[in-house]
């Protein structure tokens, strides 16, 4: 088991959040691999080419045509699922799966998770409250995060990055309980 880290009250930097470390078991591999084909490759397994496209290749036509309808089935069911999990949820998987969503200023110190803070409650009222008082330096939830980092340093990104966690995970197992228990819907590669 990977260890995860909940942040109990405070928001990131201001030194009052009491931290404790908590197992936390890894995402199921079914579940992971349904999300990145369905935001990462279904529109393209899914996509009608050419009638004649499978003439160049010296494949049969029909072997694409039960191809696009395998993942075209994968793509409708995996959909089911998020269409089924709350707002906040399918946010959160948006914004981890989605490609293109990590910010180059803030990937070295959160990673993949980077992408999380859009969306994070704290980095969000944060910005908004800047932007109210107007001390607001960032255009948006993610520069504001940003700076912070760049002037608290590793404090805030943990925190940010525990929150993030937190969002993904709660995120991951609503997806695998809305999916069940069956197998991989992702069609086989050939």
């Amino acid at each position: 088991m990977r260890e995860g880290v909940i942040r109990k009250s405070g928001k990131p930097g201001e030194g009052r959040g009491h931290l404790r470390a908590v197992a936390d078991p890894p995402p199921d591999a079914k579940a992971l691999r349904e999300l990145r084909w369905f935001f990462q490759e279904a529109e393209s397994a899914v996509d009608t080419a050419s009638n004649f496209a499978g003439l160049a290749d010296g494949s049969r036509l029909d072997e694409g045509v039960e191809r696009r309808a395998e993942a075209l089935h994968a793509a409708e069911k995996i959909g089911g699922w998020l269409k089924a999990l709350p707002a906040g949820d399918q946010a959160v998987l948006i914004a981890l799966f989605r490609p293109g969503g990590v910010p180059d200023d803030l990937a070295p110190s959160l990673g993949e998770l980077a992408a999380l803070e859009a969306i994070s409650r704290w980095a969000v009222e944060e910005h908004r409250a800047g932007v109210a008082s107007g001390h607001a330096g960032a255009r948006s939830p993610l520069g504001m995060v940003a700076e912070r980092i760049a002037v608290q340093g590793a404090l805030v990104a943990a925190e940010a990055r525990n929150e993030a966690e937190q969002m993904r995970t709660r995120a991951i197992r609503a997806y695998e309980r809305e999916r069940g228990p069956g197998p991989c819907v992702v069609p086989e590669e050939e």
